[in-house]
């Protein structure tokens, strides 16, 4: 049933203040969560049997994921996905049960087979899948060598070797052309890598072509032509620099809901920014970037070589965002760098945190019996659970379970860190954590003025239950007994449902699409967005900000 509210303002306020001088009066102890240090140790390790085991195999298996150089996830259907740049495939992990070391993969992409690494362009193989990206049932992979982007509908479910339906930077399923130069026509690509969605835009990093292209791909054609270029003024256009507006070399993206982010290495001078564009009020042509990490402005290149600090990188190779986090994999430092981004962004910050090192001065590289590469101290070092040899894998954030991916390249394997809270032992009343929650529309574009249904689904993370309410934004508080609504939305809005019990929330995301009478689609810029991403942040941060938002 919806809570009704039957008292006065002032009452809700002073009620709202005690439950929250309870919470703060609760044991210590049971309010614990996750503590991000740096150079703590990986969870979980797939790709190798443990986090302390070298990769012994010199062919394809069915769980070796050859560095992981691309990560991306489905928390609905819970299938990760990893590229095999190495074997040119994709394996698919189901991680419903769970995660465990060296585990299996249920499926592959790009191959027949989990023993085959045949190289080809064709409508189901690869020659080099170099970035990943998956939205709203579709699986984005770029193929760099064969200068394109698959695009595979797992709607339906996946099965080895199964076909894309659509090609992108290509007219068919078999063409391979470099269309670099003159060329470089709207939509044609050049070695295309890292890849990211956000709402209808495809982000393409056109590397040969010294640009990002971004594509409409709210329906897909193939061969279709982008929408907008960044790094470029025009899509003729293919100018070397390193200016505001200009890139040398683009690799890395990542889009979270204001800003682009985007890797560029000067391979000229060796030295590598991330250049930060705010596309929240739109994209245009050549736009200039606002921000730069990395380097002390737009113009400078002061080189990677032994720069080991909490604001530099040497060859950065992958980034993933979420509205107050950027996860950088910065190569040959053999690191993450993680750097807190809620409260801004300025030209050369320091990150927060460091993975693989102890601290933001070191390098080592921990190799599977070789020397250390990429500037590291330590040689012949086997593998451990805290250490990365050349860190130039994928890297993505899992913001429902709180796990972070990041592909150790030199040892040919991807590292997992549970960041969920964690509680301790305590005297006091008793801890559980709020459950997941996945939620959709059906159907999931209108017509203003049609109905349609917001359905919501809870999980818990542990055999312990409580009670909880949901808050679904601008529509009102439920209790556990409500799973669904009858809502006519007005326009394009994305729900934020956030559930939550006495001791904190969990947030899920659900997307409808509305349409006029000729089919065009309505925007607003008063979309219904519930502050989220709180659930990592201190316990006490998160039950201000919840409680913010129900009024």
């Amino acid at each position: 049933m919806k809570i009704q509210s039957l008292i006065s303002k002032q009452t809700t306020l002073l009620l709202i203040a005690l439950v929250s001088l309870s919470m703060l009066l609760l044991p210590l102890t049971t309010l614990q969560a996750a503590t991000l240090t740096n150079g703590m140790d990986a969870s979980w390790v797939l790709g190798t049997s443990a986090l302390d085991a070298a990769v012994t195999s010199g062919a394809p298996t069915q769980s070796e994921t050859g560095g992981s150089e691309g990560v991306a996830y489905d928390s609905v259907r819970k299938r990760l996905f990893v590229i095999d740049r190495s074997n040119k495939r994709v394996l698919v992990f189901d991680v419903s049960g769970g995660i465990t070391n060296g585990m299996n993969a249920s499926y592959v992409i790009g191959q027949d087979d989990f023993i085959s690494n045949v190289n080809t362009t064709t409508q189901s193989g690869f020659q080099a899948p170099s970035g990943i990206a998956y939205s709203l049932d579709h699986l984005y992979v770029s193929d760099a060598n064969s200068h394109r982007v698959l695009v595979f509908d797992v709607s339906g479910g996946i099965t080895n070797g199964m076909n894309a339906s659509y090609v992108l930077g290509q007219n068919d399923f078999t063409s391979l052309t470099a269309n670099r130069g003159i060329s470089a026509a709207q939509g044609n690509m050049s070695v295309p890598g890292a890849l990211a969605v956000s709402g209808n835009n495809l982000f393409v990093s056109d590397t040969g072509n010294k640009r990002v292209q971004v594509f409409d791909i709210e329906s897909i054609t193939n061969g279709e032509s982008s929408t907008y270029v960044i790094g470029q003024e025009d899509f003729s256009a293919t100018v070397v620099t390193t200016t505001q507006d200009g890139i040398y070399s683009p690799w890395g993206l990542a889009v979270n809901d204001q800003y682009l982010f985007l890797i560029d290495q000067d391979w000229s001078q060796v030295s590598t920014r991330i250049l930060v564009f705010d596309v929240s009020g739109g994209i245009t042509n050549g736009m200039d970037a606002d921000y730069v990490l990395g380097q002390p402005d737009f113009t400078s290149t002061v080189s990677d070589n032994s720069r080991v600090t909490a604001s530099s990188f040497n060859q950065a190779w992958s980034l993933y965002a979420t509205n107050e986090t950027l996860y950088v994999g910065d190569s040959y430092n053999n690191r993450a760098l993680i750097f807190d981004i809620s409260g801004g962004i300025e030209n050369e910050m320091d990150a927060s945190y460091v993975l693989g090192q102890e601290d933001f001065v070191s390098n080592t590289a921990n190799v599977n019996g070789e020397a250390g590469g990429g500037g590291g101290k330590g040689g012949g070092l086997l593998p451990c659970a805290s250490c990365f040899a050349i860190s130039g894998g994928g890297i993505y954030y899992d913001d429902v379970n709180d796990y972070l991916y990041v592909g150790d390249v030199g040892n040919k394997r991807l590292m997992v860190w549970d960041l969920s809270p964690t509680v301790a032992s305590s005297t006091g009343w008793s801890y559980i954590t709020p459950p997941q929650c996945s939620a959709t529309f059906s159907p999931n574009t209108i017509t203003k003025g049609e109905s349609t249904t917001l359905s919501w689904n809870t999980q818990w993370p542990t055999d312990r239950e409580n009670s909880y309410y949901t808050k679904v934004p601008g529509e009102g508080l439920y209790s556990q007994n409500v799973q669904s609504l009858t809502l006519t939305p007005q326009h394009t809005t994305t729900y934020t449902l956030a559930i939550f019990n006495l001791w904190g929330a969990n947030f899920c995301e659900a997307a409808i699409t509305v349409l006029d009478e000729n089919g065009e689609e309505l925007t607003s810029n008063q979309n219904s967005y519930l502050t989220a991403g709180v659930s990592n942040a201190p316990f006490v941060k998160a039950i201000s900000n919840f409680f913010k938002s129900l009024f």
